[in-house]
């Protein structure tokens, strides 16, 4: 008797420790985040940074009509920037050193260097969802008209062309979202209905996912593996693994839109500003920011001192509007 009484004093202590150690956790999250921008005028889609002192954000047209949404971060203040474009932007990839590059609406292709935006010539006027390549003479742009008319862009230095032996099946049935490589010869391309597809540096080749959910965007690095999220009536998360993907998605993953690898950190991002963290290919957790908006976070960035930047609004239906930006502490 003595002893499942000594047994249950146990246990309780041990379920006490643990819900002490989890609110502990969830208090420590936060504490670290905070809201940085919110009802800006138009949603915000993308953010990517050089570093911490120079980090740039997009997204649709304003509702005052003044043309694209473009914030710019010094270090020490946000900035609105013009460059006139009244186009929705939905994309930025850029150097450490060189130009960067952002997609949008009608086409439209921004380049943005030593302090001048210059309008770049494309091949078609559907939306740039995604650009990514391996320098500023070698890049991809992919996009489409968001439920079909996919196409995918390449841009030598000189200009930017349809992508040779692209499958011409997709130019009518899909639309794809993003575009990210491990090099030249390893470049991924991923969108509706579960549609992956591998460039080995010659030929495209469709990849299984086992998921007819629209895929949104990819990342990944030399410590982590590639990752893919998307979702709908639920959220999805893939990892190349061993050459196939690999469904990793936590019970009730929300649907996810955004998802940036640093090190050995990941984090994803979706609707109802939801956010989810994994360390070193373990197990994805979704984290309480204390932080409670409908707002959908499209977009985030890790800086290399480890801060988080995540993006969104009313980003799931047209007109982009009631911009928002989260921010983690180191």
């Amino acid at each position: 008797m003595q002893l499942q009484i000594k047994i249950k004093k146990i246990i309780f202590l041990i379920v006490i420790i643990s819900i002490l150690v989890s609110c502990g956790k969830n208090n420590d999250e936060k504490e670290k985040w905070e809201v940085i921008h919110e009802k800006l005028p138009a949603a915000l889609t993308a953010v990517w940074g050089r570093n911490s002192n120079d980090i740039w954000a997009v997204g649709g047209n304003t509702v005052d009509q003044t043309g694209s949404l473009i914030l710019h971060f010094n270090g020490k203040e946000w900035k609105r920037v013009y460059s006139n474009s009244d186009s929705d932007l939905w994309w930025i990839f850029g150097f450490d050193t060189g130009p960067i590059f952002f997609g949008g609406s009608k086409g439209l292709i921004l380049k943005y260097s030593e302090g001048q935006f210059e309008t770049m010539e494309t091949p078609g006027d559907a939306t740039v969802f995604g650009i990514w390549g391996v320098s500023e003479n070698d890049l991809w742009a992919v996009g489409g008209n968001i439920i079909n008319g996919a196409f995918a862009w390449r841009y030598n230095g000189d200009k930017w062309e349809n992508a040779e032996r692209f499958p011409a099946g997709l130019s009518r049935t899909q639309s794809l979202f993003k575009v990210w490589g491990e090099n030249s010869e390893k470049v991924w391309l991923i969108g509706t209905n579960g549609k992956t597809i591998f460039f080995n540096g010659k030929d495209f080749i469709g990849q299984s996912t086992k998921t007819q959910y629209p895929l949104f965007t990819i990342h990944g690095n030399n410590n982590l593996n590639t990752t893919i999220v998307g979702g709908l009536v639920k959220g999805i998360i893939l990892e190349y693994i061993d050459d196939s993907w690999v469904e990793k998605s936590p019970k009730n993953t929300p649907h996810l839109m955004g998802i940036f690898r640093r090190e050995n950190q990941a984090y994803a991002v979706g609707i109802n500003t939801s956010v989810l963290h994994q360390i070193n290919n373990e197990q994805w957790e979704k984290i309480d920011t204390g932080i409670k908006s409908k707002k959908g976070l499209h977009s985030v960035w890790i800086d290399e001192k480890g801060g988080v930047w995540t993006v969104g609004g009313d980003v799931l239906a047209p007109p982009l509007t009631e911009g928002i930006m989260l921010y983690r502490s180191p």
